[in-house]
């Protein structure tokens, strides 16, 4: 009880010696010579039992025991009085709800009954809640499922631990009938029929379902509860997903044969010995490695193989100084005497109640291996030679951002030799270059990053990956930089002569163009009009002829005229049509669509939109005409259609054209492969639309038809 602080505040100092002096040997007495003093040893120390004298000056027992209520409602209280109070008890109880109410004197014996009392009280009560806090802590940590549900199959009760093994949560089976997560829904019922046949905990095993509709295989142990007269309640249970159990007992066997093929095939040599070095299991292996039979090492003692025979017991010193697996090489005999060196992990192994019995270790010769350290030396300085006689930069930046090599012939460029910037941060030397840290930064997330940038007036391609440790973690950067100021400058003279060969090519549309005009012209001047006026000529003759056999053969020969001028108005028309300088565009394009595609194709075609004076250049309107034309020609040719529509508007300063037939369409996704691979067909309309500051699109559908609409700027 000692451990126990008992305060004890009364006014008169004899009675708190008296008391103290009484009980010292017994209890940890603390005393107070007024309710404000206790107050204070209240705030400044753990108190588990209070003894209070109701009549003090300022502040009655009750009073102080109210305030210690207020704040330490734990704390068991206990009034001493002089008199019966009726009033004070009932004040006590009701409102401070004291322990013990004594009246003065007291008999010594019964205080400290009462005391002990209080004591065992407090020290209940705080055990209870530290129960509860540990049973709350428990259930709610708990990695088994505890379920309670009534008579009735109805939740009562469910752990959280139900989420992480069947994704349901405790909402879900409170106040709800558990048999629905059942495969077997009578299972429910036949498990409590079994309970209460078979009194006791039992073991069952059922299938569940999870709340993503899977099945679970689960082992629980059940049992009825009862209320405090003895009437079944229902059943509780707690159970575990064994689904994994059950797979692993029938893949432990199988791994057991794996595990005899795996240890009779292994090339390293499994050593199991116990704490006096000797053999207790080793694997066929040691015979390759070292010539020794199984049998000259299971129950020998090792040490006679080690070229240091005290090397054994050194290591297991080791490995029961430092836990885990730890690498050490050491030097064997070999069966004819030769002498390798091994590397091997090893580590101490324990008995089930954790205490060190033996080494297990596995071994390989690596004497060969010693050998290539020079060789592999040799090529690192090879390596080494290489990367800084390299054109190109090779660098490693860390985890944190700094260079860790720097190579390369191409540093030069940037007046910079091998190592110089070994050590800096990136973030410092890119500072101004946020592209390139914005790369770094892709590739430390984990992609491999390819860009072009410039330092000053040299051109790199530079390449970003990830460099990863064995775990797969990223440590750092692998980097290489080429100098691609030349590619850039041939690439920039490569874009100047397609730029030129595309002027050219309009050039020559425009100077075809000019030409036909010119020849429609001279068409019309000149080879129209002497036909025109010869037929005149014959129909004068005719009129003045009296025999009608000349009449006949003049008649025949205006005929062949008449035919010969119509041909070359055709032609005139094919070549130019005068109409797109004479009245423009839109009647030009209406005239070429009714004579030479309704008229000769017996397509229906329809011009709609507006018929007005658009704001282009005359060579614009060519290449335009030109488009459309061979759109036109295009349908033709290939669509077999019985309908052709042109719209032609305009809208904020774009003329927009729609071209669309109703014809068999074609493959959406072959349009791109069209375009490219044809030269003179739609990838050249194509390429004169973009020449112009315009553009092409094409919509088509199999056996519904194609819409081409073109896009072009107005103005000069």
């Amino acid at each position: 009880m000692k451990d126990y602080n008992i305060l004890y505040v009364d006014d008169e100092q004899a009675n708190l010696n008296s008391l103290k002096s009484l009980f010292r040997r017994k209890f940890n007495i603390i005393t107070a010579d007024s309710g404000q003093k206790g107050l204070e040893i209240l705030e400044s120390q753990p108190i588990h039992v209070i003894i209070a004298d109701q009549r003090m000056p300022n502040m009655r027992g009750v009073e102080f025991l109210k305030k210690v209520k207020n704040k330490w409602p734990d704390i068991k209280s206990i009034l001493l009085t002089g008199f019966y109070d009726n009033q004070v008890l009932k004040e006590a109880i009701n409102d401070v709800g004291i322990f013990w109410y004594m009246n003065k004197p007291f008999e010594n014996e019964k205080l400290e009954l009462v005391i002990r009392k209080a004591l065992e009280t407090f020290k209940s009560k705080e055990l209870l809640k530290e129960s509860e806090e540990k049973f709350k802590g428990v259930f709610n940590s708990m990695a088994d499922v505890f379920v309670r549900r009534d008579l009735k199959g109805v939740g009562v009760m469910v752990s959280p631990s139900i989420y992480d093994v069947t994704g349901i949560r405790p909402e879900e089976i409170v106040g709800h009938q558990v048999s629905k997560f059942f495969i077997d829904p009578k299972a429910p019922d036949e498990i409590m029929k079994s309970l209460i046949e078979n009194k006791g905990v039992q073991t069952f095993e059922t299938e569940l379902y999870k709340k993503d509709g899977s099945i679970i295989t689960i082992s629980s142990n059940a049992k009825i509860y009862y209320d405090d007269a003895g009437n079944p309640m229902g059943v509780e249970s707690v159970f575990r997903d064994i689904t994994d159990k059950k797979r692993a007992g029938k893949a432990l066997k199988e791994s057991e044969e794996k595990f005899r093929g795996v240890f009779n095939s292994l090339i390293d040599v499994f050593i199991r010995r116990d704490l006096e070095h000797k053999g207790v299991l080793v694997s066929p292996s040691i015979f390759e490695a070292t010539g020794y039979a199984v049998e000259d090492i299971v129950g020998q003692d090792i040490s006679k193989y080690f070229v240091d025979p005290q090397k054994p017991e050194w290591i297991k010193h080791y490995l029961l100084e430092n836990e885990g697996i730890q690498a050490i090489e050491f030097e064997l005999y070999k069966k004819d005497g030769t002498i390798i060196t091994v590397s091997s992990n090893a580590r101490v192994y324990h008995n089930s109640n954790g205490n060190p019995i033996g080494i297990e270790s596995v071994f390989r010769d690596i004497t060969e291996r010693k050998k290539l350290v020079e060789e592999l030396r040799e090529s690192e300085q090879k390596f080494k030679t290489i990367v800084t006689n390299t054109e190109e930069i090779i660098y490693m930046i860390s985890r944190e951002g700094k260079f860790i090599l720097s190579e390369g012939k191409g540093l030069e460029k940037l007046g910079l030799k091998g190592g110089d910037v070994v050590g800096q941060s990136v973030y410092d030397l890119y500072k101004d270059f946020p592209e390139i840290l914005d790369k770094m930064d892709q590739a430390f997330k984990g992609e491999t990053v390819i860009m072009e940038h410039e330092v000053g007036d040299v051109n790199f391609k530079s390449w970003y990956t990830p460099q990863l440790d064995q775990k797969g973690d990223i440590i750092g950067l692998l980097g290489m930089s080429i100098n691609i100021t030349e590619q850039k400058k041939a690439e920039s003279r490569i874009l100047k002569y397609q730029k030129r060969l595309k002027d050219l090519a309009i050039d020559l549309t425009i100077t075809e163009e000019k030409m036909r005009k010119q020849i429609a012209i001279d068409l019309h001047d000149d080879v129209g009009q002497l036909l025109s006026a010869s037929r005149m000529q014959m129909a004068v003759i005719n009129y003045e002829a009296g025999i009608s056999e000349i009449k006949n053969k003049i008649n025949s020969i205006s005929q062949d005229l008449l035919l010969a001028i119509q041909s070359t108005r055709s032609a005139i028309f094919n070549l130019s049509p005068p109409q797109i300088n004479e009245i423009g565009l839109y009647a030009g394009v209406h005239d070429w669509m009714k004579e030479q595609i309704e008229d000769k194709y017996n397509i229906k075609t329809k011009l709609s939109g507006k018929n007005e004076r658009y704001s282009l250049t005359e060579n614009t309107k060519f290449l335009i005409f030109r488009s459309l034309r061979e759109l036109m020609i295009n349908v033709v040719k290939h669509a077999k259609a019985k309908h052709l529509n042109i719209n032609i508007k305009s809208n904020n300063r774009m003329m927009e054209i729609t071209v669309q037939d109703d014809g068999i369409g074609f493959d959406q996704n072959l349009i791109l492969k069209r375009l490219k691979s044809q030269t003179y067909g739609l990838f050249s309309i194509q390429e004169r639309m973009s020449d112009l500051g315009g553009s092409m699109t094409i919509d088509s559908k199999q056996g519904i038809g194609t819409k081409v609409k073109l896009l072009i700027p107005l103005g000069e």
